[in-house]
């Protein structure tokens, strides 16, 4: 099988929910080209589904060697560092990709959710109110700013 029959059999097993064969099919991929950016992507999502962090952060920097303007990978790399709360280390990625591009509401909405996890509320509300400047509809971002309004309001008191 060549390259894309060996990603594309890792992308069907991730929609299943079988994240442990996804990476080997990813593997496989890699086994041909160890820089395939969008494998090492995914394979680093699957392992932060399954909460090997440290495993999907390699991924993630490797394929940032590859491709340091991947707006998605900065995201994905904040994001897996926010669930390690981790949360300035997470910024720092969330900020390259706003860098990248600033039109993203997920990356707002992520930004705001790790300066949440730093007591940042008035920071992360700016991130929310950009996140639903982009896209009015989006709920999270819409609960996520409720949430740390209400923080911020009780710290108020």
């Amino acid at each position: 099988a060549n390259i894309y029959a060996w990603y594309n059999r890792g992308l069907i097993m991730e929609e299943q929910g079988k994240y442990e064969e996804a990476i080997k099919f990813y593997d496989r991929a890699l086994d041909i080209f160890s820089f395939y950016t969008v494998a090492l992507n995914s394979k680093g999502l699957c392992l932060a589904k399954l909460e090997r962090y440290e495993e999907a952060i390699q991924c993630f920097d490797k394929s940032l060697r590859a491709d340091r303007k991947d707006v998605s990978t900065w995201n994905q790399k904040g994001f897996t560092l926010y669930r390690q709360k981790k949360y300035s280390e997470a910024i720092e990625c969330f900020n390259k990709a706003l860098e990248l591009d600033d039109s993203n509401a997920e990356i707002w909405n992520n930004k705001g959710l790790a300066l949440t996890g730093l007591n940042e509320y008035k920071e992360a509300l700016k991130c929310y109110d950009m996140a639903l400047e982009l896209e009015p509809e989006f709920k999270e971002a819409c609960q996520n700013r409720e949430e740390a309004l209400k923080k911020l309001k009780e710290g108020e008191k």
